[in-house]
């Protein structure tokens, strides 16, 4: 009898080990190069920089901040709206992201809007739409 028990229990674990798992497909190794995070600039009638103040910007589906390092100038004018380390911020069909600032002169006020997505098996984010360059009046 306990020939069987130990035979039946061999065969139940063997049975149980045996079976096809259902596996999740696996993004191929990607040799990416060095990412680029998505800028805008603002200039004024002039196409001079212009230095803005009350920057943000927003992922519209999430409601909640991108976070910004506005001290980081990239050149005078020019503004992050999203790098590398924001992958998981975003979607990968894409986000609408609304940029606003406030020129630091005339206090004239623009916002913009970007679609930004982080499609799987990629090597970072992208940017499907949205302005390089932002003119004020």
């Amino acid at each position: 009898m306990k020939k069987i028990t130990l035979l039946l229990l061999l065969l139940i674990l063997f049975s149980a080990c045996n079976k096809k798992k259902s596996v999740q497909p696996t993004c191929p190794i990607l040799f990416c190069p060095v990412q680029l995070p998505i800028v805008v600039t603002y200039v004024d009638q002039n196409n001079s920089a212009v230095v803005v103040k009350d920057y943000q910007v927003i992922n519209l589906r999430t409601n909640k901040p991108v976070p910004t390092d506005t001290a980081l100038v990239l050149k005078p004018g020019t503004y992050f709206v999203a790098g590398y380390n924001d992958n998981k911020l975003f979607s990968a069909n894409g986000d609408d992201i609304q940029v606003t600032a406030t020129d630091s002169l005339t206090n004239q006020t623009k916002t913009v809007d970007f679609k930004i997505a982080y499609p799987a098996c990629s090597c970072g984010i992208q940017k499907l739409s949205g302005p390089d360059t932002v003119k004020f009046n």
